[in-house]
């Protein structure tokens, strides 16, 4: 079957909405009213402004930890562990080395003390085996004990005598 598609820009709607105003097949038997929201990359559509409602923006910025990379009306995707995502991202950017970043995050942590990270994206830094130590944050190796000290332990931040 064929069908008629009628579609409008009301100007007193919220951006970036297209209306239709009716799809009908050719033989009269369907018609039907839709209100599509297409939100730019980077957003996504605002849960506070229901369809056909006049006032408040049609999108909203994806929150901290949150990024969108197409104009859809799908909502704003939660950043993966390794990454960061501020307010209103496109990608997720990977952590560094020296850094590590949980699920959701906007910012990449550098490794606590006592930890470390050679890799990038990584959603947790490694853990000084024993004989190694690292008291610095933000580190990409674990430093050895040097002669005449040790350290049995993993994770530690200094060595013993």
């Amino acid at each position: 079957p064929t069908w008629i598609q009628k579609a409008t820009f009301d100007e007193n709607r919220p951006k970036p909405f297209l209306e239709i105003a009716s799809f009908e097949f050719s033989n009269g038997q369907s018609s039907f009213d839709a209100f599509a929201p297409s939100c730019p990359v980077g957003t996504e559509p605002n849960p506070n402004v229901t369809a056909g409602e006049a006032g408040g923006p049609a999108c909203r910025t994806c929150s901290p930890g949150r990024y969108k990379p197409t104009t859809t009306d799908s909502p704003c995707t939660e950043c993966q562990a390794g990454f960061a995502c501020p307010a209103g991202s496109v990608t997720m950017t990977a952590c560094g080395p020296g850094t590590y970043s949980p699920p959701g995050q906007s910012e990449c942590q550098p490794c606590p003390a006592g930890t470390a990270s050679s890799a990038p994206a990584v959603e947790e830094c490694g853990r000084c085996p024993p004989g190694f130590v690292q008291e610095k944050l933000g580190q990409q190796q674990c430093d050895p004990c040097g002669t005449g000290s040790y350290q049995a332990n993993a994770g530690k931040t200094s060595c013993l005598a």
